[in-house]
Parts: structure tokens; C-alpha cells; sequence
């Protein structure tokens, strides 16, 4: 019998497999839920982006190696809060490791250095996707499904998940050119995800979250290779609730820029 096994609550079948095994477990039996983390495709988009900004990214004169831009993506996405260091003079981020992100977060991510990538004209190639059987994800460890009726092991918890990143195109995928169509739906795109920064019903959190269910509704009407782009006004619009950028028009001027339209037609001044 294996020492631990996973299986991923998708269906009722599978709730009900954990509560037959709940019945049988000994005492001193730990069993953990949590989300699914980060898949192994969105890990290795995620560090081939990085080798890209490594290669193609000047840093103030410097260039900087992978881990280092992974550490500096990860504290934006996370407003990591900095302590003074052991030594004099130092200082550290907290709270940087990638390796428990959950796949929403690591699409978070991947979505932000797509934006910092495209505001820097960076080259990003697509990795092949992986034919990796997600049925793997209900495997223990040695590879072997536990049955159904199996005593489980001392620790049942979920694994696996396909990636949620947005989605990019490879040589065979259509045009990340914008048409006029596509155009004018990030115009409204823009508008709608700018009002919410000005919403003085919502406190800073609740207009976080709306703008973020936002952003995931964008991504069902916006073809796929221009996610990057949509990840760029969705950073804009975010930065102006966090406080990053105080210069609400500034943000809206940049992004009617691109769109190639006055910045009153996506909810800024004239």
C-alpha cells in the first residue's frame, strides 16, 4: 500500500471516494485540502519567459539572470513587504517563493511579465505544450491509481490541474495584430476596467477584486494571442487601486496610446 495519494475534487465521484476513505483510515491520520499549485506547463512557460527578459531586458544598465527577474516579477505581484537584513545595510522581500503558488496565481504571474514584456518589445517564444495525461493528477506517487475502495494513505491531498495562463500563439496561430473589431473591443474593454478604479462605493480590496473578475470576463471575449495586451491595461487599471501610479490620467493616456484613441473614449480627460 503507498504512504500517501492525491486525488483532485472535480466531480461528485470523486468526494465521494474521499469520504469512503475518511471511513477507513486509522486514527492519527492526516488528510489536507488545498488548492491546486502552479502545473508543470505554466512552471515552464514561466521560466522561459524569464531567460527571455534575462537576455532581452537591460535593468539600469545591467542585466539581470533569471532568478533574479523571478524574484523581482513575484515581489510587484505580490507588494512584497522589505526588512532590514542580518547585515548592515541589507534589505529583504518576504514572502517571494513561487513554488506553493496556486495556478490562478501563477497565471497572475505569467500575466504580468507578459505586460512588462510587451511595454519593453520583448520577443517571447512559446514553448510546445506538454501531452502530459492529466489524468496523472488522481496518481499516487508509485504511479498507480489508488482503488476506489483502497484504504488510503496517511495524507490525501489534491495535485495537478492544467494551467490557467493566458493563452499565447505559437507559429501556427493567428495574428497578434489588432484588427479594427478587436480594437474597438479593448476600447470598451478600457473604459469598463478604468470606471471601476473611480467606483467611491467600493474600498480598495472590493474594487481589486471586481476589477480582477473583470479581467477574467475580457479574457472569454478577447482572443487569446491578445491576452498579453489585456494584461497590460488590466496592470494599469490595478496599479491606479493599489497606489502605485497616482496619475490616473498619465496610466489612460499610455493605453489610448497604443489603442490609438483619445483618452476620453476609454473613460480619461481630453
Amino acid at each position: 500500500m503507498t504512504t500517501r495519494a492525491a486525488v483532485t475534487i472535480n466531480t461528485r465521484e470523486d468526494r465521494e471516494k474521499v469520504a469512503r476513505w475518511a471511513e477507513k483510515v486509522p486514527e492519527g491520520t492526516i488528510v489536507e485540502f488545498r488548492k491546486k499549485t502552479r502545473s508543470h506547463e505554466q512552471n515552464a512557460k514561466m521560466h522561459a519567459m524569464l531567460a527571455e527578459v534575462s537576455e532581452q531586458v537591460d535593468w539600469y544598465g545591467s542585466k539581470l539572470d533569471p532568478e533574479d527577474w523571478k524574484t523581482m516579477f513575484t515581489a510587484s505581484l505580490r507588494k512584497a513587504n522589505v526588512i532590514p537584513g542580518i547585515d548592515a545595510g541589507t534589505v529583504v522581500p518576504l514572502g517571494l517563493s513561487t513554488s506553493a503558488m496556486t495556478v490562478e496565481e501563477m497565471s497572475n504571474l505569467i500575466e504580468l511579465i507578459y505586460a512588462f514584456g510587451a511595454e519593453r518589445n520583448v520577443a517571447f517564444k512559446e514553448p510546445q505544450e506538454s501531452n502530459t495525461n492529466s489524468a496523472a493528477a488522481d496518481q499516487s506517487p508509485s504511479g498507480q491509481s489508488p482503488d476506489a475502495d483502497e484504504v488510503p494513505p496517511p495524507s490525501s491531498q489534491q495535485d495537478g490541474g492544467e494551467a490557467s495562463s493566458p493563452s499565447a500563439s505559437s507559429p501556427s496561430s493567428p495574428s497578434t495584430e489588432m484588427t479594427e473589431a478587436d480594437r474597438a473591443l479593448f476600447m470598451e474593454c478600457a473604459a469598463k476596467l478604468f470606471a471601476i478604479t473611480v467606483q467611491d462605493d467600493l474600498d480598495g480590496p472590493a474594487k481589486r477584486g471586481v476589477l480582477v473578475s473583470a479581467k477574467d470576463t475580457w479574457k472569454e471575449a478577447i482572443r487569446p494571442e491578445l491576452h498579453p495586451k489585456l494584461a497590460s491595461i488590466f496592470l494599469a487599471a490595478d496599479s491606479i487601486i493599489t497606489g502605485k501610479n497616482t496619475n490616473r490620467a498619465g496610466a489612460i493616456r499610455e493605453v489610448a496610446g497604443w489603442l490609438e484613441c483619445a483618452p476620453s473614449e476609454i473613460g480619461g480627460d481630453e
